[in-house]
């Protein structure tokens, strides 16, 4: 009896071997806070292309395609580097005051391509007027774009972007 409750034990504390390899396994994830400013309502053809911050230069195909051609500058405030557990939110200040909370939900059946899927959730000023929780599925290396959050007479755009992290 005492040698089976001290295998649970150890099991369920990720110290079985064989057990640990899966407790171990992260995403490193990177979340881009932008902002974008200076609406472009009634802009002219002949105008000069957006103002691009050239740290998030990587964005540019995203930001120069409808809906983000409304606004005119974009430029990164903050990036943020979250260690992702399973099922352990990882929590972050926006510049508007709202905590964000980024969460790994689950790694995705390997479908045979290359790269991982991973199921993500963001919850944006919990508990706030005007909050958010959604759920977005997102491919190893690739990015979800966020907007909305209203900040300096514009709003915050996030960027998010995840890898497969080292074992701890």
């Amino acid at each position: 009896m005492i040698r089976a409750l001290l295998a649970l034990t150890v099991a369920t504390l990720g110290l079985w071997p064989g057990a640990s390899a899966q407790a171990e396994e992260h995403l490193v994830c990177t979340v881009r806070v932008i902002h974008a400013g200076d609406p472009a309502a009634g802009a002219q053809a002949n105008e000069p292309a957006p103002k691009l911050d050239p740290r998030i230069d990587r964005l540019r195909p995203f930001l120069l395609k409808p809906p983000f051609t409304a606004w005119r500058n974009f430029e990164l405030l903050d990036s943020k580097t979250l260690d992702v557990v399973e099922g352990v939110p990882q929590s972050f200040t926006l510049p508007n005051e709202k905590v964000a909370t980024l969460t790994l939900v689950q790694h995705l059946p390997d479908t045979g391509s290359k790269h991982h899927r991973v199921r993500m959730q963001l919850e944006l000023g919990k508990g706030t007027p005007n909050s958010l929780k959604t759920v977005f599925v997102i491919d190893e290396g690739g990015l979800v774009l966020q907007a909305g959050q209203p900040h300096r007479h514009g709003m915050l755009v996030l960027g998010t972007s995840c890898t497969e992290g080292a074992a701890h």
